[in-house]
């Protein structure tokens, strides 16, 4: 009987035996061969030029130059770069300029939640670990060569605000013109509670409770001079009568 091709190949695969260790085999270049240069006599490192004398100069070494860790012997730029509280740099030319189009109340207190309500200044607290807001009279402008105290001249909005950081210009600035000014500290968590409360209580977290200033900050927030929150009235008083004679205008009466 003659059979087809098809009807060969089935019948030899059916006679086949199954599969067994004696029949199979690695598939092609599985197993490559062995590297003939690690078997010599200097197993293909080779022994020419600086290596037969073993003469390897010390890691970091720059040839006819001073190493570069003679030259930069230390980076004190870094020091204490984890205890450094970084601050957004908020201007009296910006905040003046948020109260002229009504993006900020000036009748009503004006706090860290109500700068970044604006949407024009975010709070980075898990990447860039940003503390709040340091209020400078500096005016951002591409003339290099412009003064940096006309925001502190131009600037005439009576407002009751809290920063994290201010000058003594700043701060007669501000209360030249009938306004307060006053300094307090925030953790992390309190930060982004208060810039961004709707992911805040998204996590499920409770109202965190504020955190007493450091150790390197507590001097600044009990000052009087600096309007810390932690110093007394009677002494923020007198630090207002002083600051007005030191720059030359007339102290204005809170109450009033």
């Amino acid at each position: 009987m003659v059979m087809s091709v098809t009807e060969s190949a089935l019948l030899t695969l059916r006679n086949y035996p199954s599969v067994s260790a004696y029949n199979i085999s690695d598939l092609p270049y599985s197993n490559l061969p062995n590297y003939h240069g690690l078997q010599r006599k200097k197993r293909g490192l080779g022994h020419r030029g600086m290596s037969q004398f073993q003469c390897w100069q010390p890691l970091g070494t720059l040839k006819d130059s001073t190493p570069f860790y003679i030259t930069v012997p230390k980076e004190p730029y870094n020091n204490n770069h984890l205890s450094q509280r970084p601050l957004v740099r908020l201007s009296l030319l910006d905040l003046q300029r948020l109260i002229d189009l009504s993006r900020i109340d000036p009748t009503s207190p004006i706090d860290l939640s109500t700068i970044c309500n604006t949407g024009l200044f975010h709070l980075s607290v898990d990447k860039e670990r940003h503390y709040g807001f340091h209020l400078t009279e500096e005016v951002s402008l591409n003339d290099w060569f412009f003064l940096v105290f006309w925001g502190a001249d131009g600037f005439v909005t009576p407002v009751n605000i809290e920063v994290q950081y201010a000058s003594g210009l700043v701060i007669a600035a501000v209360e030249s013109v009938g306004g307060v000014v006053t300094t307090r500290y925030y953790d992390l968590l309190s930060v982004f509670a208060k810039a961004d409360p709707y992911a805040f209580f998204e996590k499920g977290l409770p109202i965190p409770r504020g955190k007493k200033p450091p150790l390197d900050a507590l001097e600044y927030y009990t000052s009087s001079a600096n309007r810390g929150y932690l110093a007394s009235p009677e002494e923020i008083a007198e630090a207002r009568v002083w600051l007005a004679q030191k720059y030359g205008y007339a102290p204005v009466d809170i109450a009033s």
